[in-house]
């Protein structure tokens, strides 16, 4: 497996969690966080079951060597598991590792703060195959660098938002460039400034175009020199409207395009699918800052890989926040999905799959959104 752990730093959208102990950023601060994920999934195809989970933590440490300008040490654990019946077969992955980082804190206004950064780490990784007859095992080592960009938000006195965009690299391919995003939470428990969010104005505001992005991926290594690689985007445009007496009801109805690839290099397996996905948003809030809950249904509409139904359900809490009563801002903090699909291949043969799939702090996507 190659930089599982580093992309859990470096490219993997999830949500982090970070508890800190201190109000500003200055000389002397210390930084103490905590970022995981937990992801399982359970299905069916036409000829066996599969059952996955996944469970990946960062604990970092960092300290401001000088006003604005912190470094600090991050060490990574993950670990994977993945069962198949009747063919009786399991894997597992687990990988530790441990990071370097620097982080420049550049623009502070009001509850909004900008850092740029970026930092090295090593990583070593243990695989087990095991079926009815045999066991065996697989292990690998790499050394990565990456560099990030971002902001954090102050939505309370002592939580802010994160966004990151970053790209990383192995220094043994560093031709080989992965590029992503991340979207969480930090917890800065001695803070005390804040300036105080207000409700938003709904007048008349009823109407919503927007966005949204999404990325995935991972890197497996089989044995010395293959390596098994899997990856997805997924991009949607939708407009809906905003009912009921506080307008924090959203029925909105959204197009998508799903890319992905899959396999090992040059016998890579590519895929487009083009979905439409009704969807329904309760605020709960009407405040600038509002947790939502969301239920969506996606429908294949076309793909040239002969999928003859294809459909995704998912039920998701996340977290919004309004800019300026127009511009919206949103990210899944969990998410509980269901997938169907029934396909032919070129021989007429029928494939069915089933799938349930539960992230919790795996915020991997992010939407915007313009209200009037």
């Amino acid at each position: 497996m190659k930089n599982k752990l580093n992309n859990l730093l470096a490219c993997s959208a999830l949500l982090a969690l970070s508890t800190t102990s201190f109000a500003q950023t200055e000389k002397g601060d210390v930084i103490v966080g905590l970022n995981f994920m937990i992801g399982s999934s359970k299905g069916t195809d036409s000829f066996q079951k599969t059952t996955t989970f996944a469970q990946s933590s960062n604990l970092s440490v960092g300290k401001f060597i000088k006003k604005d300008l912190m470094l600090g040490l991050a060490f990574n654990n993950y670990f994977g598991n993945r069962k198949l019946f009747p063919v009786n077969g399991n894997v597992k992955n687990n990988e530790l590792g441990i990071n370097v980082q620097i982080r420049q804190y550049l623009y502070h206004k009001d509850n909004l703060l900008f850092f740029v950064g970026g930092g090295a780490g090593i990583s070593s990784s243990k695989r087990v195959d095991e079926n009815t007859t045999e066991t065996s095992e697989s292990g690998s080592s790499n050394a990565s660098i990456f560099a990030e960009l971002g902001l954090n938000y102050f939505i309370s006195k002592k939580v802010a938002l994160e966004s990151r965009i970053i790209t990383s690299s192995t220094f043994m391919d560093l031709s080989g460039v992965s590029n992503g995003f991340s979207v969480g939470l930090k917890y800065f428990p001695g803070n005390k400034s804040y300036l105080q969010t207000e409700t938003i104005d709904n007048a008349y505001k009823n109407w919503l175009i927007g966005a949204r992005f999404e990325s995935s991926g991972n890197s497996v290594k089989t044995r010395p020199g293959n390596e098994n690689k899997s990856s997805g985007v997924h991009y949607e445009i939708n407009a809906g409207k905003f009912l009921g007496t506080k307008r924090n009801h959203l029925l909105a109805l959204g197009l998508n395009l799903f890319a992905y690839k899959t396999g090992m290099s040059p016998d890579e397996y590519k895929n487009n699918e083009f979905m439409i996905t009704p969807f329904y948003e309760y605020y709960l809030k009407t405040e600038r800052l509002s947790p939502f809950i969301g239920l969506s249904s996606s429908l294949l509409l076309y793909s040239p890989d002969n999928n003859t139904f294809d459909s995704y359900q998912r039920l998701s809490i996340g977290l919004a926040y309004f800019l300026k009563d127009h511009f919206l801002v949103k990210a899944n903090f969990a998410a509980l999905s269901t997938s169907l699909q029934n396909t032919k291949d070129g021989n007429n043969a029928k494939w069915h799959y089933s799938y349930l799939n539960f992230r919790l702090f795996d915020a991997s996507n992010i939407s915007l959104a313009y209200r009037w």
